[in-house]
């Protein structure tokens, strides 16, 4: 049996989308796009605040019980965590199960990010790497409410995530250059380090100290607990 739909609106979380297509069995073939889709109101988390508007076009195929998108997303300007983003979009998959994003490209504060990488629903438990050239550390800090407090500097390298949404994992290797901690000049730092568990390891830091260089290894326990090599 086969059901051609000329034209369908779906309405909610003060967003519409439209797309029209046919059914055929139970499998799905349809365009689906929208272009005004409030993102505060589709993402709702505790942890991460997200604003703004943004659009999305794609193929909605899979079953009606397991149903399958494909498509591109944009947004001129959004917010997360109250940190600007500007010029977002990439590729995204959507199943049942997991949501999966290809080819994430943003700039925010003169930075260049480029991401790939999506969360399983179940488990909330989130996977992808990012390359990031001149990143903002501070602001990078705040998005992803990190427990480290008045360290500023720009970041080129990579930085991994894992973890849960509740508690993620970020690996990041790189140099970060015009570092500042509370105010005071500290010049590039390359580093290497994991923060998982409200415990930092860092596996190589090294900075300049006066006429030398500070090099680190070790854990910063944020439950109070310290372990550096110098």
């Amino acid at each position: 049996q086969i059901w051609d739909v000329e034209r369908i609106s779906l309405s909610g979380y003060d967003s519409e989308v439209h797309g029209k297509g046919r059914i055929v069995g139970d499998q799905l073939d349809f365009i689906i796009g929208g272009d005004s889709i409030q993102l505060n109101r589709v993402f709702r988390n505790e942890r991460y605040a997200v604003k703004g508007t943004a659009t999305i076009v794609g193929k909605l195929e899979g079953t009606l019980d397991n149903p399958v998108f494909q498509g591109q997303f944009g947004a001129s300007r959004l917010s997360i965590n109250d940190v600007d983003v500007q010029s977002f979009g990439g590729n995204v998959y959507v199943d049942k199960k997991s949501i999966y994003t290809d080819s994430v490209h943003f700039v925010q504060d003169g930075g260049v990010y480029e991401f790939s990488g999506g969360i399983r629903l179940a488990q909330e438990e989130l996977f992808g790497k990012a390359s990031v050239k001149k990143g903002n550390v501070g602001n990078l800090i705040r998005l992803f409410q990190l427990p480290i407090h008045s360290y500023e500097g720009h970041l080129s390298g990579t930085v991994e995530l894992g973890g849960v949404l509740t508690n993620p994992r970020v690996d990041v290797r790189g140099k970060i250059e015009d570092s500042t901690i509370k105010g005071k000049q500290q010049g590039d730092v390359e580093v290497d380090a994991t923060l998982a568990n409200k415990e930092l390891e860092i596996r190589k830091l090294s900075m300049p100290l006066g006429s030398g260089y500070l090099a680190a290894a070790g854990k910063a326990d944020f439950k109070d607990e310290l372990s550096l090599q110098l």
